[in-house]
């Protein structure tokens, strides 16, 4: 047994947000016996400490507890302090496997190693690029990659006040912790970085981790790419929650775990938008289509997104 692995049971699921990974992890949990499961366990939202600080309080003692004060602090302020940073920097191209295996390690050994809970399971957007990275760490372990139709996923991130890229992202300020076609090595985009307007950097942010997502995907296993569209068809809600549970209790070492779960969580709604004011793609003006195609066209179309005939219609 490497001295760098974990062995527990764990799960994670990931996207590149907006994907409802919230009621994921709520969902394991319910249906899981004897599950840890959270979702970006070591992160501060910042939407949820500004605006509904004193209901979530309880939840940032945790965290703190869980995860040292260190980390949950001063460790987020540096590029390869904390998941977020690491993953970027995979990314980025900026960090071998073997070096950001050993961070991962660190990142989640000392919490995991005591952790009284047979299975541990990780909703996180935050290791979206850890992908090929986790079976290294946790070789039994199941990943899951949650991919949405990337016009609307440009329009719920347009319509977050925490957004990447936005005047109130979080994390602007910190260099490296945010990935940007100019730091992509060979990155097609990278000259034009500087003059991408917010909409096109969050198009190519979709771009970035969807297909960064794909091309990782193939060096685990123990993964697999879910559409959200059809996870949350609320016409098979059950079926489709079934499925996915079946996928992540089964293990690479051949333990496969009971689970139960009748729907309870059907009508439940996590970390909607809190604004309303960017439009669904049917009312993006001519600019906003042929910018978005230009960016995310190929990654879509391997997708099988973007085949409606009023969007080719658009198109053309």
């Amino acid at each position: 047994m490497s001295t760098c692995t974990i062995e527990k049971p764990c799960i994670f699921v990931t996207s590149a947000g907006r994907t409802a990974t919230r009621f994921i992890s709520e969902l394991i949990e319910l249906a899981i016996p004897d599950c840890y499961s959270d979702q970006e366990p070591d992160v501060w939202r910042l939407d949820s400490v500004i605006i509904d600080f004193k209901k979530n309080y309880p939840q940032f003692a945790r965290k703190i507890r869980d995860f040292g004060l260190l980390n949950m602090t001063l460790g987020k302020l540096t590029p390869l302090g904390n998941p977020r940073g690491l993953s970027a920097a995979r990314q980025m191209g900026k960090i071998s496997e073997s070096k950001a295996s050993k961070l991962l390690f660190n990142f989640r050994n000392q919490f995991l190693s005591g952790l009284e809970h047979s299975v541990y399971a990780e909703c996180n957007l935050q290791i979206v690029g850890l992908i090929d990275i986790i079976p290294k760490v946790f070789p039994n372990s199941k990943t899951v990659f949650i991919i949405r139709d990337g016009r609307d996923w440009v329009r719920s991130s347009s319509n977050g006040y925490f957004a990447p890229y936005s005047i109130g992202d979080p994390v602007r300020f910190f260099p490296g912790s945010r990935a940007s076609a100019k730091r992509c090595v060979g990155d097609p985009f990278s000259d034009r970085w500087e003059s991408f307007t917010r909409f096109q950097k969050l198009c190519w942010y979709w771009r970035k981790h969807t297909q960064y997502a794909l091309e990782t995907l193939s060096k685990n296993s123990n993964s697999k790419i879910i559409k959200y569209e059809t996870l949350f068809d609320k016409s098979r809600h059950l079926e489709e929650m079934t499925s996915l549970l079946q996928y992540l209790t089964s293990f690479p070492n051949g333990t496969k775990l009971n689970f139960k779960y009748d729907g309870e969580l059907k009508t439940a709604k996590f970390h909607e938008s809190r604004k309303n004011t960017f439009p669904k793609w049917k009312d993006w003006p001519q600019q906003k289509i042929d910018q978005y195609q230009e960016i995310c066209g190929d990654v879509m179309g391997q997708l099988e997104y973007g085949r409606e005939p009023e969007w080719q219609t658009k198109l053309k």
